[in-house]
C-alpha cells in the first residue's frame, strides 16, 4: 500500500430532493461540532501516512426532478468549503469541485432550486492515520518533454513487500486506464527513484496517477497529478495508419510533403480537424499549416 505527502479521494454526492440521500455506511459520530444525524447521507474513511493532506474530489449529481440554481458546501464551523456553484444543474447532470480537508470534517452541502426551496445533505469525512503502510512514497512529478511526452517520475522512502506500480492516466481526471507497469523491489529501507515516459499522451490536458500493488495483490493509489500537453500543433496519433488528428489547429489549409518536399496532399480543415491518409505509402512526412509544421509517421 502507498502513503504519500497527498493523498486523492473521489467522492460521488447525489443531491436529491426533501433530504433523500444514500443510506450511510457507518453511525452518527459524536465528536464532530453540533452533530446531526438527521441529514446525514453519507460517511467517507481515508488513512493516510503521517503529516498527509488530503484532496477530495467531490461530484455531486442532481438525482431528483428540480433545477438547481447554486449548491453551497461548508464546515461544521460554518466556514465555506469553496464558493457557492452558480451553474445551473438540471436533472441527471454533475458538478464538482476539488477541496482539502483535515480531520475530522462534517461538510454541508445545500441545494437551493429556482423556487427558492432547499434539500439539504450532510456528509462526514473521517481521516485516520497509519503508521504501518509498507511504500512510503515522498514525491510524484510529471514533466513535459520537447517531442511531446511525458516523463513520469516518483521517489519512496521504504517498501515492504511491495510488488509493482502501474502507471494510469485519464482525460478528466475520474476515469483511469493504464498505460505502463514498472517492478519495485519488494523490500528496500533506502530510498528508490523510478521514471516511466509515456510516448503518447493524449491531446490537452492529461491526469496521471499511481496504483501500487502490494505482493497479496492488495492495491493503494497515490495522488493525481495534472500535465497539459497541448502546447500549439499537436497531430496524433502519431504513428499512425489511417486518420491523422490534428489538435490546437484553429482551421484553415493543411499540407503533407514527403520526405523530398513534394507536396502529395491538401485539404482546407475546420478547428482541430482529421485527415483521410490511408492511401499514403508508410514513411515520414511533414503536415504544414499557417501555424506551424509537424513531422509525422505513416505507417
Amino acid at each position: 500500500m502507498i502513503s504519500a505527502p497527498n493523498l486523492y479521494a473521489q467522492v460521488v454526492i447525489d443531491i436529491t430532493r426533501a433530504g433523500v440521500g444514500p443510506t450511510p455506511d457507518a453511525a452518527c459520530r459524536d465528536d464532530l461540532a453540533v452533530p446531526d444525524c438527521q441529514h446525514l447521507d453519507g460517511m467517507q474513511a481515508i488513512t493516510v501516512a503521517p503529516g498527509a493532506q488530503v484532496a477530495l474530489f467531490m461530484e455531486w449529481r442532481n438525482a431528483g426532478s428540480a433545477d438547481f440554481q447554486e449548491v453551497q458546501a461548508t464546515d461544521q464551523d460554518n466556514n465555506q468549503v469553496f464558493p457557492p456553484v452558480m451553474q445551473t444543474l438540471f436533472p441527471g447532470e454533475t458538478a464538482f469541485r476539488n477541496v482539502f480537508f483535515n480531520a475530522p470534517a462534517l461538510v454541508t452541502l445545500t441545494a437551493i432550486d429556482f423556487s427558492g426551496a432547499q434539500d439539504i445533505d450532510q456528509y462526514r469525512f473521517f481521516i485516520t492515520v497509519d503508521q504501518s503502510l509498507p511504500v512510503e512514497l515522498a514525491g510524484f512529478q510529471a514533466q513535459l518533454t520537447d517531442k511531446g511526452q511525458v516523463d513520469l517520475s516518483w521517489q519512496t522512502l521504504r517498501e515492504t513487500n511491495n510488488d509493482h506500480f502501474v502507471v494510469e492516466r485519464s482525460k478528466d481526471g475520474r476515469t483511469f486506464s493504464e498505460v505502463g507497469v514498472v517492478a519495485g523491489p519488494r523490500e528496500s529501507r533506502t530510498e528508490q527513484a523510478y521514471t516511466f515516459r509515456d510516448q503518447r499522451p493524449l491531446p490537452g490536458q492529461n491526469f496521471y496517477r499511481l496504483r501500487q500493488v502490494d505482493q497479496d495483490g492488495t492495491t493503494t493509489f497515490s495522488r493525481v497529478i495534472p500535465i497539459e500537453v497541448n502546447k500549439g500543433l499537436t497531430l496524433y496519433p502519431n504513428p499512425t495508419k489511417d486518420q491523422l488528428s490534428l489538435a490546437g489547429f484553429t482551421g484553415g489549409r493543411v499540407d503533407i510533403y514527403d520526405s523530398r518536399g513534394r507536396r502529395l496532399l491538401g485539404k482546407n480543415l475546420p478547428k482541430d480537424g482529421a485527415l483521410d491518409v490511408t492511401e499514403l505509402a508508410p514513411g515520414r512526412y511533414l503536415l504544414r499549416t499557417d501555424a506551424g509544421s509537424r513531422w509525422w509517421v505513416k505507417r
